[in-house]
């Protein structure tokens, strides 16, 4: 496409693309397609070879193999996750759409058994670059490209992928030489092609050095989604690359490169001291402008390709102090720079908020009564609030009110609040950082730092709303609300981490009940299927699904029946699901189901009724088993017979009791007639006795 198609088409003019001539989406330099083996298939379209992996086309978030289309035998690219974050499945559907030379096409996604790592794995089939990477890292030199090539073969195509995601609102956040191809054995017709960017989330893997100061200023897997504008500004830090053969902050650590653009402003920290050519400074100063309000955008570089110059936006340097606020070995001038002294020192920087000495010099040096008031004011809601510690709070607060634009700073974490999900997911995969993460929800951080905000984005309300929704869950330790029921709110993408379905990769409610009828028959499976991850789980992804299923299952009002909860869940999702057969997970039920069991009465009927569960377990249809448990005809005629029992019961102890009083009574008559007939045979024996001793004497 020539650059005036190109301008034509960054301003909307179809036609003109339209006659540039449409992709065939053939790839170029393809390599003879595998042979059959080993492969694991995809969606039953697609073909991956794990015993032919494409070095050449991995990253740190995915291992690249060599695939192909069942149908098409189009030689093809599969990318395996290995993050363990979620990759970008947001817009992996409409990004799936786009078949733009500019722009790696992506034929498909979903999850895999891969069996190299006995576990499942989220796949990306793409199709194979055009040719191979400009560097395998930022640090790596090569030889410079000409102005005219960079005309040609660079600007217009790199401009015009960002255009194909602007027109389907996508971001990309991952524009930097590593993920840039070219054929160079095509010569001056290739043109560059830009790479994936959904094996991860947004900024996990993009060099700060390619990102603007205030999304250099956060930890990447807390960045969350930026804007074309932020897309732009990586554009031109990877122009400065391809103009100069390396960048001169390259070799520099990231703290070194934060403080280089600080200090003397991106288009100087970026381009050193290096000499471009006049219209490519003007380019660059346009795209490394740090306020976002005034950097070029796609229709302004459209211009710039037409030959219409145009004077660039200068970066408005932050006001200086008459004096420096000093603290530690800082010196600091601006307000921008003490924030970041204060963050770097949270200590002393407390100490200074506390005693007045920063409001002071907010107001007698820099002159700055506003951010003062902010100051103030920061300080006073912190005391409102209860999570963390008050001197934590407190200095978080005054961080935003120096810096609005800088991220959320808390203890050692900084995030924006887009990429709190994010964050808030790499924590619980960590195991450290969540606890942090959670006091700043509950500290309302985030709707702080949307207050300081200088103008109000579409996307604040939903932002507060959901974020506000996340403290409720966190504020309710209860099973299947507080950290877990966070984290799943947050990240929609996020598979559920229960220790025993995490291998099977569980992104809905379906999988779900699949993977726990593979744990079902497994030997070292749990006591019972729902802990508090899958608790969270099912309800924040739940339709109809009632939250007191859920929350019954945890047994903590010492009352329910935790067998008899699971399996009325476990029910009420397949119902949910239509999963139709699950009997090993219906065989597990029974084994819950003793307490149930042993609320019969009957020995009878209980071995009965167990019996009759085995049977319809094999159905694999949790109902039946519910109908059986929970049968009322059941029940009463269980109830009926016991009442019939114990009436038996009582009449026969009653006539127990008084045979016993009668055997007493007769015991006493015995005693007493015993002793009459002793009492007279004694008398009698006297009396023979003295008889017998009369007629002695008288004869």
């Amino acid at each position: 496409m020539a650059p005036s198609d190109l301008s034509a088409f960054l301003n909307g003019d179809d036609a003109a693309a339209d006659a540039a001539g449409a992709p065939d989406g053939s790839a170029t330099g393809a390599a003879a397609l595998p042979a059959a083996g080993d492969s694991i298939k995809l969606n039953d379209r697609f073909e991956l070879f794990p015993d032919r992996p494409l070095n050449e086309f991995s990253s740190i978030t995915a291992t690249a193999f060599a695939a192909i289309e069942l149908r098409g035998r189009e030689d093809l690219v599969g990318l395996v996750c290995q993050t363990g974050l979620p990759p970008r499945w947001d817009i992996l559907g409409s990004m799936r759409g786009i078949d733009n030379p500019s722009l790696l096409r992506i034929h498909d996604f979903g999850v895999v058994d891969w069996r190299p790592d006995n576990a499942r794995r989220p796949v990306v089939v793409t199709g194979r670059p055009h040719g191979q990477p400009l560097v395998r890292s930022i640090k790596q030199r090569r030889d410079p490209f000409a102005e005219d090539d960079l005309q040609r073969r660079f600007i217009p195509p790199l401009a015009l992928a960002l255009n194909e995601l602007k027109t389907r609102r996508g971001f990309h956040g991952q524009v930097n030489p590593t993920n840039v191809f070219l054929n160079d054995t095509e010569g001056p017709t290739s043109k560059a092609q830009l790479g994936e960017c959904v094996t991860a989330p947004v900024g996990f893997a993009q060099p700060l050095l390619f990102e603007t100061i205030d999304r250099g200023m956060t930890m990447p897997i807390g960045r969350g989604n930026g804007t074309l504008a932020d897309d732009l500004y990586a554009l031109g830090v990877t122009i400065v690359f391809l103009a100069l053969g390396e960048l001169p902050l390259a070799q520099l650590d990231d703290k070194a490169v934060l403080a280089a653009k600080l200090e003397r402003g991106s288009f100087a920290a970026v381009t050193g001291d290096a000499k471009l050519p006049p219209s490519l400074t003007e380019l660059l100063r346009g795209l490394l402008c740090d306020e976002a309000d005034g950097r070029w955008t796609l229709a302004d570089i459209g211009m710039w390709i037409d030959g219409r110059r145009m004077t660039p936006k200068q970066s408005v340097a932050p006001k200086r102090a008459a004096r420096p606020f000093e603290l530690a070995d800082e010196v600091c001038w601006n307000a921008r720079t003490v924030a970041q002294a204060l963050a770097k020192h949270p200590d002393q920087g407390y100490l200074a908020i506390d005693n007045g000495s920063l409001v002071h010099w907010l107001r007698r040096s820099l002159e700055d009564e506003a951010m003062a008031n902010r100051s103030e004011e920061a300080v006073q809601s912190a005391r409102a609030g209860r999570a963390g510690s008050l001197e934590d709070r407190i200095l978080s607060r005054t961080l935003m009110a120096l810096d609005p634009q800088a991220p959320i700073r808390y203890r050692g974490r900084s995030v924006l609040p887009f990429g709190i999900g994010n964050a808030l997911a790499d924590a619980v995969i960590r195991g450290s950082g969540a606890q942090e993460l959670a006091e700043l929800i509950m500290a309302q951080l985030p709707l702080f730092w949307v207050n300081v905000q200088s103008g109000i984005r579409p996307e604040f309300a939903s932002l507060t709303g959901y974020l506000d929704n996340a403290r409720g869950f966190l504020e309710r330790p209860t099973f299947g609300n507080g950290l877990e029921r966070c984290l799943y709110e947050l990240n929609p993408n996020m598979h559920c981490h229960s220790p025993a379905i995490e291998p099977h990769y569980v992104l809905e409610l379906e999988g779900l009940m699949h993977a726990l009828e593979a744990v079902a028959g497994e030997r070292n499976r749990p006591r019972d299927p729902v802990d508090r991850h899958v608790a969270a789980f099912i309800l924040s992804r739940r339709n109809r699904v009632k939250e007191k299923l859920v929350t019954a299952v945890s047994g903590e009002d010492g009352k329910t029946d935790r067998g008899m909860a699971c399996l009325l869940l476990m029910a009420a999702l397949q119902r949910e699901t239509k999963v139709n057969k699950l009997p090993k997970l219906s065989a597990w039920m029974v084994d819950l189901l003793g307490p149930s069991l042993d609320t019969f009465h009957s020995g009878t009927l209980r071995g009965r009724v167990r019996k009759h569960l085995e049977k319809e377990a094999k159905s694999g249809v949790l109902q039946r088993l519910v109908d059986v448990v929970d049968n009322v005809n059941l029940r009463q005629r269980d109830n009926t017979g016991f009442r019939l029992a114990s009436r038996e019961h009582a009449l026969t102890q009653r006539a127990i009791q008084a045979h016993e009083r009668e055997l007493e009574n007769r015991d006493a008559l015995t005693k007493d007639i015993g002793r009459q007939v002793a009492a007279l045979a004694g008398g009698l024996i006297a009396t023979a006795a003295i008889v017998a001793i009369v007629l002695v004497q008288a004869m």
